[in-house]
């Protein structure tokens, strides 16, 4: 029987004040052979963001959370947070 492969090993969260640093890790991870899911590659004009969320976040083996003040303070990201361990479904949910 075939194992079955998420799309993505890594998903990031981060706040848009931290985008700098968000694609600074993202960088970091590809080079490292890792493929990313991250909201300003998969995130659309005319797109849900929290149902891409979902999706990006249900089709990665992991997760990285860039917990900074300016993520914690945005009103959707604690929603964020609550969607992450919902369907954790034993990824690996790394805080940073």
């Amino acid at each position: 029987m075939e194992e079955h492969r998420n799309q993505f090993d890594v998903f990031i969260s981060y706040a848009a004040e931290d985008k700098s640093f968000a694609d600074r890790l993202a960088y970091f991870l590809i080079d490292a052979g890792l493929n990313i899911w991250s909201d300003h590659t998969s995130v659309h004009s005319g797109d849900n963001p929290e149902e891409k969320i979902q999706e990006g976040y249900r089709h990665a083996d992991s997760a990285i959370i860039i917990l900074s003040r300016s993520y914690l303070a945005k009103s959707s990201k604690p929603a964020v947070i609550d969607i992450l361990n919902k369907e954790r479904a034993g990824k690996l949910l790394v805080p940073i």
